[in-house]
């Protein structure tokens, strides 16, 4: 979420309290677990994926399309986590 933020401008605090908000999600998840799941994962997943392709992060959309296995992360020239301008720049 932090590079789609980066990507969007959108301060990524702000981001989090609000998510953190949404009864449905709350605060307890807002930190990493040890993994995720529930009837809605795979089409939130595609939403993220697909907005993280419309913002210009495309490695990133393919780390989560992968299934986050880290496999794809370690192949990744710039990671998962690079900063949205060095993945749109190809810094990293």
């Amino acid at each position: 979420m932090g590079a789609l933020c980066e990507a969007t401008g959108a301060e990524v605090r702000a981001v989090a309290i609000a998510i953190g908000i949404d009864s449905r999600i709350g605060l307890k998840f807002l930190h990493a677990g040890p993994g995720c799941g529930g009837s809605c994962f795979q089409k939130e997943n595609l939403n993220i994926v697909y907005l993280f392709r419309h913002f210009g992060l495309p490695d990133v959309a393919d780390y989560w399309e992968s299934g986050g296995d880290g496999e794809h992360l370690a192949a990744a020239p710039h990671g998962a986590h690079g900063s949205a301008e060095a993945v749109r720049n190809g810094d990293r």
